[in-house]
């Protein structure tokens, strides 16, 4: 089964539904793209996708060394990271590395160095990345649009159906808090 063509990238053009280790290779260096996981119904056989994180496959998202893993770290003494990263096509559930090397950034400069805006600067678990924060600071001056608004339709993004099972983690308090010291 996992040679299967079970995976789709929903954001790529003409890349066809793919293995697990071919959609985790494809996406080394985009790894907030929307996948789907193929299911089938189990009395009728019908198949459906439903959206997953990379994560959830096993992807690991490497800090430094241009998203190769770190030389310095032994896996077993440093587990990746989980981390709620908020863009503009949703929230993703990442597991990330901080690169180790002696005279590496401290883990906030590797974040933003990435493109991370981290929510707390003491052990982020959450990170805005600079696209969602440029679009949210461009709804807001061409719109109106609230922080409260702009939340929930990344929620929508992320779980069209089940919008209210998306993990917030206090985001609108930090859109609100975050994000309009930004913009000023």
């Amino acid at each position: 089964m996992a040679d299967e063509a079970n995976f789709k990238c929903e954001e790529c053009i003409q890349f066809p539904a793919s293995c697990r280790e071919c959609i985790q290779k494809h996406h080394q260096f985009m790894p907030l793209h929307n996948i789907s996981e193929a299911y089938y119904h189990a009395h009728t056989s019908v198949k459906y996708w439903k959206r997953v994180d990379l994560s959830t496959l096993g992807f690991v998202l490497h800090l430094g060394h241009y998203g190769m893993a770190c030389p310095n770290i032994a896996p077993p003494s440093s587990p990746p990271k989980k981390m709620l990263v908020v863009h503009r096509n949703g929230m993703h559930q990442v597991r990330l590395v901080y690169c180790q090397c002696a005279g590496a950034p401290d883990n906030i400069s590797q974040l933003m160095e990435a493109g991370f805006f981290p929510a707390t600067t003491e052990h982020p678990q959450t990170v805005f990345t600079q696209t969602v924060i440029k679009e949210f600071r461009m709804h807001r001056h061409e719109s109106a649009m609230t922080a409260h608004a702009y939340h929930a339709a990344l929620q929508h993004l992320t779980n069209p159906v089940l919008k209210g099972a998306v993990e917030v983690r206090m985001l609108v308090y930090q859109f609100r808090s975050k994000l309009i010291l930004l913009i000023g």
